[in-house]
């Protein structure tokens, strides 16, 4: 928890927890996807960045997120595994609805 709460301030942060799930989400849907068509994703690594605070204009907080896919040569896979990454879809639907896509 952070000092500011009463916390100790050691330990994670919302950004960081989040951005760990997503990526471990990502690479297993990389792998998955891969598996499935026959290819090697044994290489992959995806490294996420988050940022979670004001939005421009809107109510409320925003999250913006950084993916970098290293180690898979078929994009075609990594875009697969947007479409069947269940943390990719629950966030797009979230976003659609709240009109920011």
């Amino acid at each position: 928890m952070p000092k500011s709460l009463g916390g100790t301030g050691v330990g994670s942060n919302p950004e960081q927890l989040f951005a760990a799930g997503y990526a471990g989400c990502f690479l297993g849907a990389i792998q998955a996807v891969a598996r499935n068509a026959g290819k090697d994703a044994k290489d992959a690594t995806v490294n996420v960045k988050t940022h979670i605070g004001a939005s421009d204009g809107m109510p409320g907080f925003a999250l913006s997120v950084e993916i970098e896919v290293g180690g898979v040569k078929d994009e075609e896979i990594v875009k697969k595994a947007h479409e069947v990454s269940d943390r990719s879809l629950g966030y797009e639907v979230v976003m659609e609805l709240m009109g920011w896509l």
